[in-house]
């Protein structure tokens, strides 16, 4: 639950940083990109925990072409 919890305040985050770069006088880009990365890391942050819907055990490491 803490994860989605961390999850979900960096998805709203980043698209909150998305939204108010155009209101910006300076800095416009800037602040977009890291909305972007914000947002961007926030779902690897939640694609990597194992478990889940999918039952899956450490994906990353152990997938079909491991064995």
């Amino acid at each position: 639950m803490i994860r989605f919890i961390i999850f979900f305040i960096g998805f709203l985050g980043g698209m909150w940083l998305m939204g108010v770069a155009h209101e910006m006088s300076g800095m416009q880009a800037i602040v977009f990109c890291g909305g972007l990365l914000l947002w961007s890391a926030s779902i690897a942050f939640m694609m990597t925990e194992s478990g889940g819907a999918t039952k899956r055990t450490n994906n990353w490491s152990e997938g079909p072409s491991a064995h």
